[in-house]
């Protein structure tokens, strides 16, 4: 029943405690003295124990992108040493991307895909799009490879049941409701 009762006094700090926390000297600005007397407790944390807030474990557009960028980066590497990413076979590009995506997974910063099953999804969701864009690199016919860009804003949020021209990346961000833009929805 003492909880009832209790207050959250500030205590003081023994000198060797203080001194072992703050140093011989204290740095002293009116925005800290200010948050001082704001919360003594937050600046000890932050200004005593040098505590920060820990980094967010979640996949941001611009990480999204760097995942894009490097998987398609290694996949014209290695499709180069087998002669160029148009004598690859559907099945080939597919279990390339899929192993690209899956080796990516695991380096530092990309975990997150890894975390959960809803993770995982949006995983899946994302090999299916690096897919769908190395093979939009060859053209329609086969004969030709060109080289395909993902524009940035397309790396931003999800895209779901489209195919392209190689051509049409251009037009999409354009005319992004243009007809004649080699996108189907």
């Amino acid at each position: 029943m003492s909880s009832l009762d209790y207050t959250n006094s500030v205590g003081e700090l023994a000198p060797q405690l203080a001194h072992a926390l703050y140093g011989n000297h204290l740095e002293v600005s009116i925005s800290r003295l200010e948050s001082f007397y704001r919360n003594p407790y937050e600046y000890f944390l932050k200004y005593g124990l040098a505590l920060a807030p820990r980094p967010e474990f979640a996949l941001t557009p611009a990480d999204t992108g760097t995942l894009f960028h490097a998987v398609l980066d290694e996949l014209n590497r290695q499709a180069a040493d087998k002669g160029g990413i148009e004598n690859l076979s559907d099945a080939e590009l597919d279990q390339l991307v899929q192993q690209l995506v899956a080796d990516k997974s695991t380096e530092p910063g990309f975990e997150v895909l890894t975390s959960s099953k809803r993770m995982l999804f949006i995983r899946d969701l994302l090999t299916a799009l690096l897919t769908q864009s190395a093979r939009a690199s060859v053209t329609s016919n086969g004969n030709q490879a060109s080289r395909c860009t993902i524009p940035s804003s397309l790396l931003a949020f999800p895209v779901s049941r489209t195919t392209c021209r190689p051509s049409s990346w251009t037009c999409l961000i354009n005319n992004p409701c243009s007809s004649g833009d080699g996108l189907t929805g």
